[in-house]
């Protein structure tokens, strides 16, 4: 897992697709998980804005 700036973490850090989904979205949502196949790829987001600051999901089990 990495930081690529606040409120995003990606995992895992190996797809090109990643560094635009960084750059586009914004802060107050984050990439919690990233399935991918060879056909299509899955993005879960969380919008932190109605989140409990204590619930910090980092994406981790």
């Amino acid at each position: 897992m990495r930081k690529s700036r606040p409120g995003i973490v990606i995992a895992p850090d190996t797809s090109e697709l990643q560094l635009i989904l960084a750059k586009y979205l914004t802060g107050t949502f984050r990439v919690c998980k990233m399935v991918f196949t060879d056909t299509y790829f899955i993005v879960f987001l969380i919008n932190l804005d109605i989140m409990s600051p204590a619930l910090n999901f980092d994406g981790s089990k």
